[in-house]
């Protein structure tokens, strides 16, 4: 079982590009800065609680549990996503 919580913006987290890195295509890679803070960390600890109490109520026991969070960008949509469409009506 995994969670996942939110990100809160933060100015120190950003995305630029890297002129200096390119892709086999030769186009610049994205430099990624950010950094998990005492907010996310509680959530995790939270969120390990609460899945806990919610195998036990179901009658499962839990053999392993860790709080150790994913590093940043792993799971790609800690600060949301962009429109995926050219129209805002139809695209999400």
């Amino acid at each position: 079982m995994t969670a996942m919580g939110e990100v809160l913006p933060r100015y120190e987290n950003f995305v630029r590009i890297d002129q200096d890195v390119k892709d086999e295509w030769g186009i610049p890679a994205l430099h990624i800065r950010h950094r998990y803070t005492d907010n996310e960390r509680e959530m995790v600890k939270d969120a390990m609680n609460v899945a806990e109490e919610l195998c036990h109520g179901a009658g499962f026991q839990v053999l392993a549990k860790h709080s150790q969070m994913v590093p940043p960008g792993e799971s790609i949509h800690e600060l949301g996503t962009c429109r995926m469409g050219a129209d805002p009506k139809t695209s999400c």
